[in-house]
């Protein structure tokens, strides 16, 4: 190789992170969440401890809503997702917090939320405000390739 072309290659500029915009986060979000719930349902459902009652839910991924998509860090956004209980067919709220950095996009947290908190985080989400919520119960999230 010749040294003009050498120098040339050792002075081309390592590509730079860039930060998710919310555009390309709603495009994604679903994915990433259906993805991590899919992999934990190996019955075709979700199997989960009420934190209230303690008896056991199985839940099914109904939605997930996009008008609810926010920025919470760099290259970090929340959404919430909804359920269905198959035992009780009641609706079961859920956010997801999915970090987008790097080439290993994951769910890094979830968190239980009502319906109120829900309907709030799309109100925020479509006002431009960022709403921080308080979970009704934490679920540790397993970092995996989506």
């Amino acid at each position: 190789m010749g040294a003009f072309a050498l120098a040339v290659l050792l002075f081309i500029p390592a590509p730079c992170a860039v930060a998710t915009n919310i555009s390309d986060a709603k495009d994604n979000i679903e994915t990433v969440i259906r993805t991590y719930v899919a992999n934990r349902s190996p019955d075709g459902y979700w199997p989960m401890k009420s934190g209230k009652s303690g008896k056991r839910l199985e839940l099914t991924l109904k939605s997930v809503d996009l008008k609810t998509v926010q920025r919470t860090k760099a290259d970090l956004f929340k959404a919430a997702a909804v359920f269905t209980d198959a035992t009780t067919a009641k609706l079961v709220y859920a956010e997801f917090e999915v970090d987008f950095a790097g080439e290993d996009w994951h769910v890094a947290r979830v968190g239980w939320i009502t319906r109120a908190k829900k309907d709030a985080l799309a109100k925020a989400a479509s006002d431009g405000a960022r709403l921080e919520t308080e979970h009704l119960h934490q679920v540790p999230a397993q970092r995996e390739h989506a």
